[in-house]
């Protein structure tokens, strides 16, 4: 649905010309975003072309991530074992049966796989493009098989609201002129 425009109806009159300053001035938008992948692999799946209108967080394209899918698994299995070795030694070491430097080894080993795991999460949810402003796709640079490296541009998202025209007056001219 193409936007409104607002018109203004005036009846016509006759009247003096005062000053009349003319010039050309390129349309431009004030929001723009070059949408990169953060995270390498093959495009299997593009949701949206040239102009179509997208929301924030809207999904634009989907990667390849069947490789860090099985790296998460592996981090949630790893992290799993080590919470239950972990477990077991705070139960020992309340006893006293685990000296305090093995303990605390643990416990450090598990803080350290937690980062890891929920850096083994982001990086799988990289492999879903998203539209990080509202807009139009203005531009695509990628294609449903393509291998795409790291921070590879894959779209151009242009905020079509507002649009904005830079005229410049010479300094002479710039007296006369007054805003309606």
């Amino acid at each position: 649905e193409a936007p409104v425009i607002p018109v203004e109806v005036i009846d016509v009159q006759r009247g003096d010309v005062f000053a009349a300053y003319t010039g050309a001035a390129s349309l431009e938008a004030f929001d723009e975003a070059t949408v990169v992948a953060k995270v390498g692999g093959e495009v299997r799946q593009i949701l949206v072309e040239e102009g179509d209108r997208v929301k924030r967080g809207d999904v634009l394209a989907r990667l390849d991530g069947d490789q860090l899918r099985l790296e998460l698994e592996q981090s949630r299995a790893n992290l799993a074992k080590l919470e239950q070795e972990y477990n077991r030694n705070l139960e020992l070491h309340e006893r006293g049966l685990v000296a305090a430097s093995a303990f605390e080894t643990t416990k450090f080993d598990l803080d350290a796989l937690r980062a890891a795991n929920k850096l083994a999460e982001l990086q799988y949810r990289y492999t879903t493009i998203r539209a990080p402003i509202d807009g139009v796709v203005s531009q695509r640079d990628i294609k449903v098989g393509n291998t795409i490296e790291q921070n590879a541009p894959t779209f151009r998202i242009t905020a079509l609201d507002p649009l904005v025209a830079n005229l410049f007056v010479p300094e002479r001219e710039f007296g006369r002129i007054a805003a309606d």
